[in-house]
C-alpha cells in the first residue's frame, strides 16, 4: 500500500544544499509513564492535617478540664462562703494538689493537673506510684506540706494587715492539710501509714524513721497553727 501523504521533495533532495533538510512530518509519541504519587501525597497531607488537629484538641481538653473543674468549684463554694472566700478556699487546695503534683514530677512519675470535685476537694492521678514505696510517702506528704505553707502565709498577710479574712483562710486551711493528715486511706494520712507499715516496703529503718518524723512534726506543726490562727481571729478586729 502506497504512503498517501508522499514527500513531494523527496526526489529533489539531493539537491538541496546541506542543512536544509526536509524536517521529518509530527508523529504523535506516546506520553511516558509517571507514578501516581499525587493523590497518595493528597491523602497523607489530609491525615497529617487531621492527627494535628485531633493532637491539639486532645492537648487543649486535658487542660481544660482541670480550669473547667477549678471554675466550677469555685461557684460551688461561693454558695456557701461567699465569692471572695472560695476563690482563696480554692486556690490554696490548688496549692495542696500542686505539692503532689511538684514531689511526682521529682520522682518522675506521670501524674495529671488536678481535677476539681466540687464540696469534696481536689485530686491527681499518678500513674506508677507503688502504694508502699518511699515515693508513696513522699508524694503524700507534700501535699499537706505545702498546703500548711500557702495558708501560713495568708496568716503572714493577717497577722501584717489585720484583715479577719486572711487569717480565717489561714485557719481554715491549717485545719484542712491537718485533716488529710489522718492515717486512714484514701487521705495523705492513710497512704503515707500504709507506706511505713508494709510489710513490703523496700524502704530501709532510717528511711521509715525520717518519714515517720516528718509526718508527725508537720501534724504537730499543723495543729499549732490551727489553733493560733484560729486565736488570732475570735480577737481580729471586725
Amino acid at each position: 500500500m502506497s504512503d498517501p501523504t508522499p514527500d513531494p521533495l523527496a526526489q529533489y533532495q539531493h539537491l538541496l544544499p546541506p542543512g536544509m533538510a526536509q524536517p521529518k512530518s509530527f508523529e504523535l509519541q506516546p506520553r511516558p509513564s509517571k507514578t501516581r504519587t499525587g493523590g497518595a501525597v493528597g491523602i497523607g497531607a489530609v491525615l497529617l492535617a487531621l492527627l494535628l488537629k485531633f493532637k491539639w484538641l486532645a492537648i487543649g481538653a486535658k487542660f481544660l478540664l482541670p480550669f473547667g473543674s477549678l471554675v466550677l468549684s469555685i461557684w460551688a463554694w461561693a454558695l456557701v462562703f461567699g465569692w471572695t472566700f472560695a476563690v482563696g478556699f480554692v486556690l490554696l487546695i490548688l496549692v495542696h494538689e500542686m505539692g503532689h503534683f511538684i514531689a511526682a514530677r521529682a520522682y518522675g512519675l506521670p501524674v495529671s493537673l488536678p481535677i476539681f470535685i466540687p464540696f469534696l476537694g481536689a485530686a491527681v492521678s499518678i500513674k506508677n506510684l507503688p502504694r508502699d514505696s518511699k515515693a508513696s510517702a513522699v508524694v503524700s506528704l507534700a501535699g499537706p506540706l505545702l498546703g500548711g505553707v500557702g495558708a501560713l502565709a495568708c496568716f503572714a498577710i493577717g497577722m501584717q494587715t489585720g484583715n479577719p479574712f486572711w487569717l480565717a483562710l489561714a485557719s481554715t486551711m491549717f485545719f484542712i492539710n491537718l485533716f488529710n493528715l489522718i492515717p486512714i486511706v484514701p487521705l495523705d494520712g492513710g497512704w503515707v501509714a500504709h507506706a511505713l507499715w508494709a510489710r513490703t516496703s523496700p524502704m530501709s529503718m532510717q528511711e521509715r524513721a525520717a518519714i515517720g518524723a516528718a509526718y508527725v512534726g508537720l501534724a504537730v506543726a499543723l495543729l499549732a497553727l490551727w489553733q493560733i490562727a484560729g486565736h488570732a481571729v475570735r480577737i481580729a478586729p471586725q
